[in-house]
Parts: structure tokens; C-alpha cells; sequence
């Protein structure tokens, strides 16, 4: 349901199916860190900032190594308006190291 989720949003931009199939998804797994990255994308897509903001400031203080967060964060923040916070933020996902 995640996978799906984020390919309705990503391809397609149907952000209303993808939101109802990421709920169900984190019903089953309420942390999954996947699910949830892909509820705040989905959430910045549907312009919650704030709402996503959280998401990814919550997950990169619980998995500070993965730079994917650190990118969906910086989007967020720029979304918000926040360049410099944006640019800082995306820059360090950057320098994480690949898994």
C-alpha cells in the first residue's frame, strides 16, 4: 500500500487516493518510517507543510543517517519559504553516504 501510495502521488498526482491507501498502510505499521515519509510527501503535495514539516523533522531525529529525510525536509522548508534552512538541510542529507 505504501509503494502504491507513492507512486499515485509521485506519477500520477493523485494525492487523495494515495493519502487514503498511506492511512491504511500505517494502520498495520504505525512506525514505519517508509510509511510515514511517504505520508508527509504526500502531505507537502497536498501543501500541509507544517503537518509534513513535523513528519520529516520527527524522522530525521530518529534516523539522522538517512538523506532522504534530510531532502524531504529541505523541501518542506522551502515550501514553507525558508531558503536558507532549505538549502542547509537538503546539504546535509547530501553528505550522508549512500546506503
Amino acid at each position: 500500500m505504501n509503494n502504491a501510495a507513492y507512486t499515485l502521488v509521485k506519477v500520477v498526482g493523485n494525492t487523495d487516493e494515495a493519502l487514503r491507501l498511506v492511512q491504511m498502510a500505517r494502520r498495520q505499521l504505525p512506525e514505519s518510517a517508509e510509511i510515514l515519509d511517504t505520508l508527509g510527501w504526500i502531505y507537502l503535495k497536498k501543501d500541509m507543510v507544517d503537518s509534513a514539516s513535523q513528519i520529516f523533522e520527527d524522522l530525521i531525529q530518529k534516523e539522522p543517517s538517512n538523506p532522504s529525510f534530510h531532502y524531504h525536509y529541505g523541501a518542506a522548508l522551502a515550501q514553507k519559504g525558508d531558503k536558507a534552512a532549505a538549502a542547509e538541510g537538503t546539504q546535509r542529507g547530501a553528505r550522508i553516504p549512500p546506503w
